[in-house]
Parts: structure tokens; C-alpha cells; sequence
């Protein structure tokens, strides 16, 4: 770790950050977790370390390239310090926006444009995120002023030349996927529908195709949104995810809240079959435009076999600069 700092205090020395922009969150807290069995478990940490680098340059005519990366783990507790999201941007004036990324997923029940309010349930109720990145490019373009069309291609082998050649002995799968994109005043939604390569005959694990619709409506003193996920196996087995949403501005105080439900059915396995649901709860006081004291409370069934709730209490202070 202290290599890199060395390394990135020197580029900036030279002037190699001139015109990068620096920024980045660190976030300190407590947390405490009870499992479905009853095992406690609490204590103290670095909840976020991140740096992260901007650059863009104007090309001319209308096209400007915008670079961003950064580095997660920035903690004298970390083991390691690894790569953030990463992406080079190039946004055109009549051809539309192109973006090549190495990213992590975001939960799309709790983190995408159906969210209203309350924490993420990634990592609780729904598998975490991370180990989740995958490379990826998309084209998107205006359809009009509220009304923007994508195509987006991704591959979970993150190194450059090492995708799927996409033979059904390959388990890692690549994915196609088409969107639209609305937003006009307080009213936002997105509709996508992805397809799978590399699909195993027969394997309950194996995606075949994937729906997703997500809206938001932002009246300003409350919001409210909604997402849907359907996940159809190669098998014939498929997974509903649905989510609700509320926020609550109240001055420099929110509140939020969700709600969250999978289903699963069509599996061979009948113990694999069945619905849980869960849902959290988050307030954030801003003590300024930077700086936060936010608390979040979590309640779920974990698994479809668990008798009790799992729940999680975490209270962080956030500092963006």
C-alpha cells in the first residue's frame, strides 16, 4: 500500500494530475448482526476508502472523452489495495454517447432508477455485488427529450482478450442487453431485456433470459419507486425479484424505507422452490453538503430454509470530497 501512495503522490509531484480531478469517500461506523440461527456478531471499522480520478478533454466538434478510475481499500486495515470502477467515456454530438467500463454490478432492486429511498440490500438480502465486476461497453442515444435508447454487451472475464469463446462447456456467460431509458420531470422508468450465451442444457444455474423495469416518481416532499426483475433458467426454473420504495426529505434529515420479496419456482429441487421477503430502513442527517451521519436497519429471511430473520444495525459517518 504504501508503494502506491508513493507512486501517486510522485505522478501528482510531476503534474501528471493536472488536469485530473480528485475525489473519493471515507466512511467510519459501527455495525451489529444477528443470523437466523442467533449468532450476534458487532463492532467498529472503515466502512469506505475510495479515490477516485477524473480527466475529460474536448475534442472538437462536438465529441469529448471522459476518463474515470480509482482505488478502493484506501485503509490502513485493508490487506490490499485494489482497482475501483474504471470507464473512458466518448460522447458525440449527432452518433451518440460510447462507454467501455470495468465495473461492479449494482443491486437493481434497491440501487437503480426505482429507487426511492432506504439502504441497499446488497449483500443482505440479495448476494453481494462484489467479485461481480465485469467488462463492458454500451452505446446509448437520445430518442428524444425524455426518451433514451441503449445496447449494452458484458463479460465477466475481466482481463483484456480472455471472453468467452462461448462453447457450452464454458460456464461464464456473456450477456446482450437492450434498454429504454425515460425521464421527463418527476417521473423517471427503465425497461431492459437481456439474453445469455453459453447456455448449459439442462442446468438450473444456466441464465436463459432476463426482464427488468424499474420507475421512480419524485414529488419533491415524498418519493416512491418500484423494480421487478424475472430471471428465466436454461432448466425451465425462473426467479421474480420486486422491491418498493419511499423516501422522505425532511431539510437536512431523510428517511427512507423498502421492501423486498423473491420468489423461485420450476425447480427440480422442491426445497428450491418458495417466496421470502425482507426490508430495510435508513436515515441520513447531512451535517453539510459533504459530511453525514447516516443509520440503516435491515430485517430479511436469508434463505428460503431459515426459521428466523437475519437483521443488521449499522451507523457510519460519510465524508465525500
Amino acid at each position: 500500500m504504501k508503494k502506491t501512495l508513493v507512486a501517486l503522490a510522485a505522478l501528482a509531484a510531476t503534474g501528471a494530475f493536472a488536469q485530473a480531478t480528485v475525489s473519493g469517500s471515507y466512511g467510519f461506523g459501527w455495525k451489529q448482526t444477528r443470523s437466523a440461527a442467533g449468532a450476534d456478531q458487532a463492532g467498529m471499522g472503515v466502512d469506505t476508502a475510495i479515490i477516485k480520478l477524473s480527466a475529460s478533454e474536448d475534442l472538437g466538434g462536438g465529441t469529448k472523452v471522459t476518463v474515470n478510475m480509482g482505488v478502493d481499500g484506501v485503509t490502513r486495515g485493508s490487506t490490499s489495495i485494489e482497482g475501483a470502477d474504471s470507464n473512458i467515456n466518448i460522447a458525440t454530438a449527432n452518433m451518440g454517447t460510447f462507454d467501455f467500463s470495468l465495473a461492479e454490478s449494482a443491486d437493481f432492486i434497491t440501487r437503480s432508477t426505482g429507487n426511492a429511498g432506504g439502504p441497499s440490500q446488497d449483500g443482505r438480502f440479495f448476494a453481494a455485488q462484489a467479485g461481480s465486476e465485469a467488462d463492458a461497453f454500451a452505446w446509448s442515444i437520445p430518442l428524444s427529450s425524455s426518451l433514451t435508447f441503449m445496447y449494452d454487451f458484458g463479460e465477466a472475464d475481466k482481463a483484456l482478450g480472455t471472453g468467452s469463446a462461448g462453447a457450452a462447456s464454458v460456464t461464464v456467460q456473456r450477456q446482450h442487453q437492450v434498454r429504454v431509458n425515460y425521464a421527463s420531470g418527476a417521473l423517471s422508468a427503465s425497461l431492459r431485456y437481456a439474453v445469455r450465451d453459453a447456455q448449459i442444457a439442462g442446468d438450473e444455474a444456466s441464465v436463459k433470459d432476463r426482464i427488468r423495469a424499474a420507475a421512480k416518481y419524485d414529488m419533491g416532499s415524498v418519493a416512491v419507486g418500484a423494480a421487478y426483475e424475472r430471471r428465466n433458467f436454461v432448466y425451465g426454473n425462473y426467479r421474480n425479484d420486486y422491491g418498493v420504495s419511499l423516501g422522505l426529505p425532511m431539510g437536512a434529515l431523510t428517511l427512507g424505507g423498502n421492501w423486498v420479496a423473491r420468489t423461485t419456482d420450476g425447480s427440480a429441487t422442491t426445497a428450491s422452490n418458495g417466496t421470502r421477503t425482507g426490508y430495510g430502513l435508513s436515515a441520513s442527517y447531512a451535517l453539510s453538503k459533504r459530511t453525514s451521519l447516516n443509520a440503516n436497519y435491515y430485517n430479511y429471511k436469508a434463505a428460503l430454509a431459515d426459521t428466523d430473520n437475519s437483521t443488521e444495525f449499522n451507523t457510519v459517518i460519510m465524508h465525500n470530497f
